[in-house]
């Protein structure tokens, strides 16, 4: 039996009450690969996405593009300037 690291409850893994799901040890925005569906719930997941790793890749996002990482979902990053102008940037670092 497993238990949410943050909120304690049982993970369930199936049936109709199912709130196991995948998290990135570190997150996959930064190169993270390496998963587990055993440490938190779905919600808590989702709460520590929006409040922690969202910063925290937030923060690295210039080195991360420089550097290029492999990632399990492959997206390009999107900046926005000091004029509230929008520019997508490929994964290895040039504007699309």
């Amino acid at each position: 039996m497993c238990k949410c690291i943050k909120c304690n409850n049982k993970i369930i893994f199936n049936g109709p009450n199912k709130n196991a799901s995948v998290e990135h040890i570190i997150p996959n925005a930064i190169g993270g690969k390496l998963k587990s569906s055993k440490l938190l719930c779905k919600k808590c997941n989702s709460d520590y996405g929006k409040e922690c790793d969202s910063v925290l890749c937030k923060q690295l996002e210039f080195i991360t593009v420089m550097l290029n990482p492999s990632r399990d979902r492959q997206t390009n990053l999107t900046f926005k300037t000091s004029s509230n102008e929008k520019y997508d940037i490929s994964l290895n670092g040039k504007p699309v």
